[in-house]
């Protein structure tokens, strides 16, 4: 039976719910990265706090891996089970999830970008970096590129969050569905409040936006939200629409990128067609090592070859 699950409105989706069950076909294709990571994960002492980090496989550049709020590692073990196989690949738990520490609040991206380079030297994992995030995991990742620009050398951005999201998605709601979403961001256990968040944006708005000539996959989700109580079909419709340009002009941060629709997939893309991210990983791997442009059809041909 499909589950509806409703995601954050404020921002973090404000598209309401999605089903999470993906669809039989789909789940046979999927099964192939179903396992976990082979090399067992850690706490780090970066100072002042302690964070999880697990890594598998050898070879650069190493890919790091960074979840939506409220997710962690374990978002990522299928992903990284594929991923592993051609290049490092690292996940972690933000303060506030998983096995790290506890968080401060007020916690902005700010701060999450920060804290995730503090991990990375104290764990001894070094540049060049090929960063994935998923949802606020890629407001963190493009954060992550404007403090340390020379370290990054491609992206994968996985039904990320845009910085102009809550002025031109949010917005279109009725002030109660913002308020309703105000209050379950504020449940959350990463200290991240309605303020930090704005301020993340902010600092990420103000600087260098551009990602140059990086390899770049932005994946965005085919399937459409449900509708939300006390949201009209036609202010859905708009805000689905908004969002879906969003989509698309974050693929346009390089001149080395490409967009591709996860068709199955709803806002949890990772979960819903793991085959994909990992594709559209090594896809933007490979494309560092060869220099040269990322190529859709490459990302897609792991999608094709599991077709019953």
């Amino acid at each position: 039976m499909s589950v509806r699950r409703c995601l954050p409105v404020l921002l973090i989706a404000l598209l309401a719910c999605e089903t999470t069950k993906p669809p039989p076909a789909q789940e046979q294709a999927e099964r192939v990265v179903q396992q976990s990571p082979d090399e067992a994960g850690r706490r780090v002492s970066t100072g002042a706090q302690s964070m999880y980090i697990e890594c598998a496989g050898v070879g650069s550049p190493t890919v790091v891996f960074d979840a939506g709020l409220g997710g962690g590692a374990r978002n990522w073990e299928g992903v990284i089970a594929g991923v592993s196989t051609e290049t490092r690949a690292c996940s972690y738990d933000r303060l506030g999830s998983g096995r790290s520490d506890a968080a401060p609040r007020p916690h902005s991206p700010v701060d999450m970008a920060l804290e995730l380079s503090e991990l990375l030297a104290a764990s001894g994992e070094r540049p060049p970096l090929v960063l994935v995030g998923h949802s606020l995991g890629g407001i963190n990742a493009r954060l992550y590129v404007q403090n340390n620009p020379g370290a990054v050398v491609g992206l994968v951005l996985v039904e990320s969050m845009h910085e102009d999201q809550q002025q031109r998605v949010a917005a279109l709601a009725p002030e109660a569905v913002q308020e309703q979403g105000r209050l379950q961001l504020e449940a959350n256990r990463e200290g991240l409040t309605s303020e930090s968040l704005a301020h993340g944006l902010e600092v990420l708005r103000r600087g260098e936006r551009s990602l140059g000539s990086r390899p770049l996959v932005v994946l965005s989700q085919g399937l459409p939200p449900r509708a939300m109580p006390g949201l009209e079909e036609e202010t859905a419709q708009r805000m689905w629409a908004e969002r879906q340009a969003l989509q698309v002009e974050l693929s346009q941060l390089s001149s080395n990128s490409v967009q591709v629709i996860a068709e199955q997939s709803g806002h949890a893309v990772v979960r819903d067609q793991p085959r994909l991210v990992v594709d559209a990983t090594l896809e933007v791997v490979r494309a560092v090592r060869q220099g040269r442009r990322v190529e859709r059809e490459h990302v897609l041909a792991g999608a094709v070859r599991a077709r019953p």
